[in-house]
């Protein structure tokens, strides 16, 4: 991975937009009451582009993709999306840019399923046998057209997460932003998730995401924007990577207060099972490197094993 964009400073360096550009950021800085929470910040990102948001709690993720979908005014700076500013251009924004945010507030809870995009789709002119069509896409894309008919009251919290990314993509629009996508998903929803964004990337559409459990997704990534105190940093994913010869790690330990694994997922493939934490990293890489994450991400290490298969060589940490 290689730093592409700004941190937090005194000054920060404009980031141009280009043509092929799905998300400008230009110094944007988001306040509530006398607050800063974002910003100054730039940003670009390239059509087609699948990227992860990346953060602790209360970090400014959501704020993030908020200022995206023209939700929040920026006090100082510019915001471009699909070519758009939507902070003043709402309507048509609202064509080329579909979000998911806070998903059980989000719909009428004594509609069905159906009932709900149905809705959603009146609010972009799309009616009649287009409609029905979209909609019975847009369910089995999302694994509910089993459950089409069923009051969204009735759903469970997952079930509404997948409801909230179809109506997210609703009139196929460039550019989707979704908040929190895989919380609350057991494999079968995060499998969803990875499916759709995926097939958005295939199409040359661009999917902002955030996440604490990138590990599932990983794979369709091209870029991850880390947050932290109202700033961010950009990293663009090299394809190179794949090519880089790796080694096999897992790590044993609890996890402390606020453990967040979604830092080392964004740069090592990541899998989780109880107590095990497993790595697939660069041979180039230290261990003591990869340790020294796992602990700053929030985990106790008790054990380690190396080797092309784990049983191979087991080293204790004291």
């Amino acid at each position: 991975m290689s730093i592409l964009e700004n941190t937090r400073t005194g000054t920060t360096r404009p980031v141009a937009a280009t043509p092929a550009s799905a998300v400008s950021v230009e110094d944007a800085v988001v306040t509530f009451g006398r607050t800063t929470v974002l910003g100054p910040v730039s940003l670009d990102l390239p059509a087609g582009s699948t990227v992860a948001v990346l953060g602790h709690n209360g970090a400014g993720k959501t704020t993030l993709l908020r200022l995206m979908a023209g939700i929040v005014v920026p006090v100082a700076g510019s915001v471009r999306v699909a070519g758009v500013d939507p902070t003043r251009r709402w309507r048509q924004v609202a064509r080329v840019v579909g979000s998911s945010f806070y998903p059980e507030r989000a719909f009428y809870f004594r509609l069905s399923v159906a009932a709900n995009l149905e809705y959603f789709q009146s609010l972009q002119k799309v009616f009649g046998r287009r409609a029905r069509d979209e909609r019975d896409r847009l369910l089995r894309q999302v694994g509910l057209a089993d459950i089409a008919d069923r009051k969204f009251m009735e759903l469970s919290l997952g079930q509404r997460k997948r409801v909230g990314l179809a109506k997210a993509m609703i009139g196929d629009p460039e550019v989707v932003l979704l908040d929190e996508p895989l919380a609350n998903l057991d494999d079968e929803g995060r499998a969803v998730v990875s499916s759709v964004v995926t097939d958005r990337a295939r199409q040359g559409r661009t999917t902002v995401f955030t996440t604490h459990q990138m590990g599932d997704v990983r794979d369709a990534v091209t870029d991850v924007v880390r947050v932290a105190h109202g700033s961010l940093v950009h990293e663009r994913i090299s394809d190179a990577e794949d090519s880089v010869p790796c080694r096999r790690i897992e790590v044993r330990g609890g996890p402390r207060a606020g453990c967040d694994l979604s830092g080392v997922s964004a740069i090592y493939r990541t899998t989780t099972d109880g107590d095990r934490i497993r790595l697939t990293v660069p041979v180039d890489v230290r261990m003591s490197t990869v340790l020294a994450q796992v602990e700053e991400a929030g985990v106790a290490v008790a054990s380690v094993w190396e080797g092309e298969h784990l049983s191979d060589h087991e080293e204790q940490i004291a």
